[in-house]
């Protein structure tokens, strides 16, 4: 059965109009997935912060004798202490930004020298953010209070 020409052309927009819709969708897809792959680098990120922050908050805790306990001088003191004979490591390693993929932490000086926390940068839907993790001084407990 032969076909009109008119037919053919309908036929040829039909299918240019299913790609286009196609690209639309698949469009929205990627923006989701994106979406997506942020949230999960940003939550790694929060959870390394967290990690660094709980290894000062050892570190500080661990200063030997009666001295007020001092901040990390760097972070390789959180790998391995230098002030105990024994090895005594507060992280395991230094862990990369999940957005950079290298060590490239900023650290965040505390006001009597040393380290009180980091920094890092990561880009999230095209925008530049920091992020910061300090160390905060657990607030000691008020007798009679809950």
């Amino acid at each position: 059965m032969p076909t009109s020409r008119a037919e053919a052309g309908f036929t040829y927009l039909a299918v240019l109009l299913a790609i286009a819709i196609l690209g639309l969708g698949l469009t929205g897809a990627a923006q989701v997935w994106s979406a997506r792959a942020d949230r999960e680098r940003l939550a790694r990120m929060d959870a390394i912060g967290a990690e660094y922050v709980a290894a000062i908050a050892a570190y500080r805790a661990g200063t030997p004798g009666i001295v007020v306990g001092t901040f990390p001088p760097n972070f390789a003191a959180l790998l391995r202490d230098p002030r105990f004979v024994t090895v005594r490591r507060y992280l395991r390693r230094e862990y990369p930004n999940p957005f950079t993929g290298a060590v490239d932490w900023e650290a965040v000086p505390a006001p009597d020298g040393g380290v009180l926390g980091l920094r890092g940068r990561a880009s999230v839907a095209g925008q530049a953010v920091v992020r910061e993790y300090l160390y905060q001084a657990p607030v000691p407990a008020i007798p009679g209070h809950r």
